[in-house]
């Protein structure tokens, strides 16, 4: 069982991060379609999360460090795609993407309805980070992704962050810490 979630987290990390990557013209045209697979929805619909789960949460802030702007904004509203999956064991996977103002900063949000095991087999740098919460999440750093995740143990739910900059740069484990240190449930933030 261990091995098959590994596999749909992997299946799902390689998916989403394609997506991210794609540039806009490629995103308006999936809109346009609404329907990527059978059990898939890409869309702009920022009320997705309410088929996942009433306990769910979102970050409260989202910042991107931008040389172009000495301003730093939250960008915790600015969602601008949001997706749904239920796999065939009726488990469900949502996300949605922060971007950067430049469009080179990309940040996945995802959550996923059951606790899961990464495989960070042939990744370099891993690391353990306790969240404010006192709860224990996982870093690592391909060079190319940073990811931060962990599994919440009073809903059950699987949070994860995928980032990613398209200059070379990197986030550092602050800053994805931050994020993921001000969840809350997302009724209160989507107010």
């Amino acid at each position: 069982m261990k091995k098959n979630t590994k596999i749909i987290v992997f299946s799902i990390t390689a998916g989403l991060i394609g997506g991210i990557i794609t540039n806009n013209s490629h995103s308006k045209k999936a809109l346009a379609n609404q329907d990527i697979k059978e059990d898939t929805v890409l869309t702009t619909n920022k009320e997705l999360y309410k088929q996942v789960s009433t306990n769910i949460k979102f970050p409260k802030k989202v910042h991107f460090q931008e040389k172009s702007s000495k301003l730093e904004k939250n960008k915790v509203k600015d969602i601008f795609q949001t997706s749904l999956q239920t796999l065939p064991t009726g488990t469900k996977n949502y996300q949605h993407s922060y971007q950067s103002d430049n469009k080179q900063q990309h940040i996945l949000f995802n959550v996923i309805t059951r606790p899961t095991v990464v495989d960070l087999d042939g990744v370099a740098i891993k690391k353990k980070i306790t969240l404010s919460s006192g709860v224990e999440a996982t870093y690592s750093d391909d060079d190319h992704i940073q990811t931060l995740s962990f599994n919440d143990p009073t809903s059950n739910l699987f949070y994860s962050l995928v980032a990613q900059k398209k200059d070379g740069g990197k986030f550092t484990i602050e800053e994805l810490t931050d994020i993921l240190n001000s969840l809350d449930y997302a009724k209160e933030i989507q107010k």
